[in-house]
């Protein structure tokens, strides 16, 4: 995702909020406010959150360097 004006690239991370229990709900609510804090350089910067009645959407940091699993079989 990029916006034109200001040329800021993130991701868009889309999690379904279907099949979610009440225990992995308030999991999940915890993660996010702590990952929302944290500032690391391994670890993904989340922008920010925001949900609707079907999906939780997270704004992050993108990783350009590919992932991690291909990096450890290297």
């Amino acid at each position: 995702m990029r916006n034109i004006e200001t040329n800021f690239i993130c991701c868009l991370k889309t999690l379904k909020k279907e099949g979610i229990t009440d225990e992995i709900k308030s999991q999940v609510i915890r993660e996010i406010k702590i990952q929302s804090f944290l500032s690391h350089p391994n670890i993904v910067t989340m922008y920010g959150f925001a949900h609707d009645s079907e999906n939780i959407y997270l704004l992050l940091e993108p990783c350009l360097d590919g992932n991690l699993f291909d990096s450890i079989k290297k």
